[in-house]
């Protein structure tokens, strides 16, 4: 009786490291997972957005590339009110960003808000 009793005990060990195994394993599964899918999520936002900014500013020479700062930035100008604005996306410190600025105005590549 003390057999059965031994072989029941290491069934069960034998079952419970195998879910912890399982658990483990797969939590660092599902992070890689939910990790590539933001990454994916962010890329189809981001396209997304220049998409959309770019076709909201599609007046004939309102957009361009410039260079700002020594970065190039796509540029979207735009007139409001007999005034002219200026819309700057571009990549800094890991970040897509975004200016929007009256046109004359000095800005840097850290007064950007990150996007993405």
């Amino acid at each position: 009786m003390k057999t059965d009793n031994v072989f029941v005990l290491v069934i069960f060990l034998i079952f419970a490291s195998s879910v912890l195994l399982v658990l483990i394993f797969g939590g660092s599964t599902y992070r890689r997972i939910a990790e590539i899918s933001q990454d994916g999520s962010d890329e189809r936002i981001l396209l997304s957005y220049v998409r959309t900014k770019i076709r909201t500013g599609d007046v004939g020479g309102s957009i361009s590339v410039e260079n700002f700062h020594g970065i190039s930035a796509l540029s979207i100008e735009e007139n409001f009110d007999e005034r002219s604005f200026v819309t700057y996306i571009y990549l800094h410190d890991g970040w897509v960003r975004e200016l929007f600025f009256e046109n004359g105005e000095n800005f840097f590549p850290d007064d950007g808000t990150p996007i993405v």
